[in-house]
């Protein structure tokens, strides 16, 4: 699931700004979050996070998004995470 929300998030604003409108930012935030203080423990889970963090890059370059991603501490996250 998060390799296609990754690709369809890939160079399309319109679904960055609907995942957006729908608290996109804050739900792949939340998924992001698990891996703070652990690695992941198996490939799958790998995977899974590098995803997730593909789609939050590629969300986050819309302007609209970039002001809930900061608010929600989504730099500081992503750093812990890695």
């Amino acid at each position: 699931a998060a390799e296609l929300l990754s690709i369809l998030m890939q160079s399309n604003e319109a679904n960055q700004r609907q995942l957006g409108a729908m608290n996109g930012v804050d739900s792949l935030l939340q998924a992001v979050a698990m891996y703070k203080g652990r690695e992941p423990q198996n490939l799958h889970e790998e995977e899974m996070l590098e995803c997730l963090f593909d789609a939050l890059c590629w969300v986050v370059m819309l302007p609209e998004n970039k002001p809930t991603f900061v608010h929600a501490e989504g730099i500081e996250l992503m750093l812990l995470v890695i």
